[in-house]
């Protein structure tokens, strides 16, 4: 288990909520200090683990003060949807925050472990059949995964004039316990509202794109071992190793009992057709692997679905 104290910017959201929680049932015994932004509410904190929350100043300092601190960097403010029409404002509410934070660690930069969550889903653009490795051709179709791409060029720079120690983890679609649909972002929480609803799902194009999804745990499960890595590989996939298409995924719910009508709709020229990850270089180095299926992923995601109101 992981022996540093945890520093979490952007805990606020669905895997920040997720790995907090993850923590706790796994018995973390270290401090997890969170980011808290100016006149931000301090609730949504679980009071299982050690934690405590901090405004900039604070935060950098408590770093400063730490002899191995691991930063979770996994803040975005706009959802891959919302971006293409927010384009100015994901850079000044993205990007430039990121920058500014790595300018006030960059004198601290050689004792700190840096784990971002990047875009597994996005910054390959469509790649048809073929698994990407981390180093295939990058092409990004959305300001979301600009944003993504410019963030991980970023930390390489202060690697390589600071030496800061940084992983990126593009994760491909998280899924799992505790998701709600929001920001248009998810099919899987989109199915769920819209059979609570009882509102057609919108299936973009002839619902053959394809996606690699991974459940929470199994994500934040190489979270903890990205950070416990020693090795000189800074860019990871993680994802299922499996790809499935929207059909697919109806299908599966079907499967459970989950039957939803549906609505073809013209797809956007943003919308990417097909991604799937190569996985083996977080597999060898990490000594990770997915460990859920997606039918049991479902079956845990549906059963938390079911018993929490919404």
């Amino acid at each position: 288990m992981l022996s540093s104290n945890l520093y979490i910017v952007g805990w606020r959201g669905y895997i920040g909520q997720s790995l907090l929680k993850y923590l706790g049932r796994t018995g973390f015994s270290k401090q997890v200090v969170l980011y808290k932004r100016k006149n931000e509410a301090s609730t949504l904190v679980p009071n299982c683990i050690n934690v405590s929350m901090s405004q900039h100043d604070d935060f950098i300092r408590k770093i400063s003060q730490d002899d191995n601190p691991v930063v979770y960097y996994l803040a975005n403010s706009i959802s891959p949807a919302e971006s293409q029409s927010l384009a100015l404002e994901s850079v000044s509410s993205n990007l430039l925050p990121f920058i500014n934070f790595l300018e006030d660690i960059k004198s601290l930069a050689s004792k700190v472990t840096f784990i971002f969550a990047s875009s597994g889903g996005t910054i390959y653009g469509d790649t048809g059949g073929e698994k990407c490795h981390e180093d295939h051709v990058l092409s990004p179709k959305t300001i979301y995964a600009a944003n993504k791409l410019a963030q991980e060029s970023y930390l390489q720079v202060y690697h390589c004039n600071y030496g800061l120690n940084y992983r990126v983890l593009r994760i491909a679609n998280p899924y799992g316990p505790g998701q709600v649909y929001k920001g248009g972002q998810g099919l899987i929480p989109a199915i769920m509202d819209s059979y609570k609803k009882n509102n057609p799902v919108k299936i973009y194009g002839d619902g053959t794109a394809s996606r690699d999804y991974i459940y929470i745990d199994d994500l934040h499960d190489c979270f903890i071992k990205s950070a416990c890595y020693e090795g000189d590989m800074r860019i990871f996939n993680v994802g299922s190793d499996s790809k499935y298409s929207i059909l697919d995924i109806i299908d599966r719910f079907y499967r459970h009992g989950i039957i939803v009508e549906t609505i073809k709709v013209k797809s956007d020229i943003s919308v990417i057709n097909s991604v799937s990850l190569d996985i083996t270089r977080a597999k060898r180095e990490f000594n990770w692997s997915p460990q859920t299926s997606l039918e049991n992923g479902l079956k845990k995601y549906i059963e938390w679905y079911e018993l929490t109101p919404h």
